[in-house]
């Protein structure tokens, strides 16, 4: 599904960051703000807003034979992402898309897939972010609901709030960015 980055500002301050991105049952999410992970550690006020993505590709699809995404949201510009690890990279479960810097503006694209819902940013102390992408997944023939939940900022405290939340709550590291 979509890369979901978290603000600058989620970071850890001067020190590294961790970033982890699991696929959350849908059902779940309406819930996720309540769980004690979440409710117990809220470091400011949860920011959502509808969010509306394409993934894109040529028809030949260049693109996924490279390990690469061409995301269009509403708003705002195109982004390639690497979704699967280059050759020489090994595949790192719940690592985030990576943004490549150089984007086709030219080639004609064609729509694979969509998502339609909602993006919630919450705030954790300790310096995490969690942003929750939850809605639907359209392609041409089905159409399905999905979530996924990226934990960002200081790795300690970005895997002891995956842990906690792990203990109640089906976290699995997404198949494909």
């Amino acid at each position: 599904m979509a890369a979901v980055e978290a603000p600058p500002d989620a970071a850890a301050p001067g020190g590294p960051r961790l970033a982890l991105e699991f696929v959350l049952d849908p059902a779940a999410a309406p819930r996720l703000s309540r769980h004690p992970a979440i409710a117990g550690a809220r470091g400011g006020r949860t920011r959502g807003a509808a969010e509306s993505l394409i993934w894109l590709d040529s028809a030949d699809g260049a693109l996924a034979a490279e390990g690469l995404a061409l995301e269009q949201p509403r708003r705002g510009p195109r982004r390639l992402l690497r979704t699967m690890p280059d050759g020489a990279a090994p595949w790192l479960p719940g690592t985030p898309p990576e943004p490549v810097a150089d984007v086709p503006e030219d080639d004609p694209m064609v729509p694979l897939a969509a998502f339609d819902g909602r993006r919630s940013l919450i705030p954790l102390a300790g310096a995490v972010q969690a942003v929750l992408l939850a809605g639907k997944l359209r392609a041409v023939a089905d159409e399905r609901p999905v979530a996924r939940l990226l934990l960002e900022g200081a790795p300690e405290a970005v895997l002891a709030v995956a842990q906690r939340l792990a203990e109640d709550l089906p976290l699995l590291p997404p198949r494909a960015a």
